[in-house]
């Protein structure tokens, strides 16, 4: 029996991967609606599978989510991910016109600019509470010389997790705070930091199953947030790091100078550290998804508009104002009694105050637009223009 056991494992270590033609292998996008699905050609494809970047990662892997995930209801998904810093590189040929459909244009030559003094917002202390109920910018980072989540090793993942914890153990001040590891919470504990939209949500979501991303749930997985929580830090979700600076009410110039503040200070530790963040002149902030290159910034509150939500215009209203709504439960969320999480659209080719400005000037015209709606008054001379 031992011997028939042996004589199998030895023919299976000998097994390689053989693959079948392009035209074989290629994937049937016809049903497809995502920015990958549109991009991705025979031709393309061809050439991409020969392709491997050093750390191993494939087109296959670049591309799998969007396979498995058609489209979305609400929001056009990207349909593929990053295994690490080199694939923006490795599979250029996907990637540069995904990042141009997504990004309104962005062009493979274009460069990307970064402003993270709050003292450059105008405004944005001045939300009216009684519809802006919570204000909240996050974005991403990416630790250089780690794989990214779809592709790291256990060992990678904890490393980032113990070079992070140490890191943020640094903060002082108002900052100062503590680190809790999944695995070390009851799931009472998590699904009520979840529900305080505090942590991320268990890895449900077919788009992070599909790319690799909750792989070994929930080891090295946890969050980090200061005393009084307005500062969050997710680590190993869907990326290395998320930082979150948030607070009930409209005082987003006050969540956005914390923002900027401890994200500085943060770059600052990991660096003295010996570890840098993943970012270049085009891509900006190198993140997971293409849809977060750049800023990875999404500055959101959630307001209420029972009225404008339902006026005819209100999705061209939020399309020229740069914006997007979500239900306050997250991107595949409604809306419930009239309250929206209305964020930026954009996040690359734009600076972080270009578009806390646009969240800012678009949320105070929606809430003034909303007033005039309760009293029965028009709103046709507040349309704007495009931004």
């Amino acid at each position: 029996m031992s011997d028939n056991i042996e004589r199998i494992s030895e023919s299976m270590a000998k097994l390689s991967m053989k693959w079948l033609s392009a035209e074989d292998e290629y994937p049937d996008l016809s049903k497809h609606n995502n920015h990958m699905a549109k991009v991705l050609t025979l031709p393309i494809y061809k050439k991409l599978r020969e392709r491997v970047t050093p750390n191993g990662f494939t087109v296959e892997g670049v591309i799998q989510t969007g396979v498995d995930n058609p489209g979305h209801p609400f929001i056009m998904t990207v349909g593929c991910v990053a295994g690490d810093e080199e694939t923006y590189e490795v599979f250029k040929e996907l990637l540069d016109p995904v990042i141009q459909d997504r990004h309104g244009g962005y062009k493979p030559t274009d460069k990307h600019k970064t402003d993270l003094n709050s003292e450059n917002l105008k405004g944005g202390d001045d939300l009216d509470p009684k519809y802006v109920l919570s204000s909240r910018v996050r974005t991403g980072r990416s630790i250089r010389g780690f794989c990214l989540p779809p592709h790291c090793s256990r060992g990678e993942r904890r490393a980032v997790e113990k070079l992070s914890v140490e890191a943020l153990a640094a903060l002082s001040g108002d900052l100062k705070g503590k680190y809790y590891a999944l695995k070390n919470m009851t799931e009472a504990e998590q699904q009520q930091l979840i529900d305080d939209h505090f942590l991320f949500d268990k890895p449900v979501s077919p788009l992070l199953l599909a790319s690799g991303m909750a792989r070994d749930w929930p080891d090295a997985r946890g969050i980090w947030h200061n005393d009084n929580k307005t500062f969050l830090v997710w680590v190993n979700e869907e990326d290395h790091l998320r930082v979150i600076s948030m607070q009930k009410g409209g005082k987003m110039k006050e969540v956005f100078t914390r923002f900027c503040t401890g994200l500085t200070k943060i770059e600052t530790l990991f660096r003295e550290r010996g570890h840098a963040f993943m970012w270049n002149e085009h891509l900006g902030y190198v993140l997971t998804c293409p849809s977060n290159l750049g800023t990875g910034l999404r500055a959101g509150v959630h307001v209420k508009l029972p009225n404008m939500s339902k006026h005819a215009k209100f999705e061209e209203i939020l399309t020229k104002l740069r914006l997007q709504k979500r239900g306050t439960g997250g991107v595949d969320t409604a809306a419930v009694g009239g309250v929206f999480d209305i964020s930026n659209a954009d996040r690359l080719g734009f600076s972080e105050v270009e578009l806390v400005q646009m969240v800012v000037d678009g949320v105070k015209l929606l809430v003034e637009m909303e007033k005039r709606l309760e009293k029965g008054q028009a709103i046709d001379n507040l349309i704007p223009a495009q931004k």
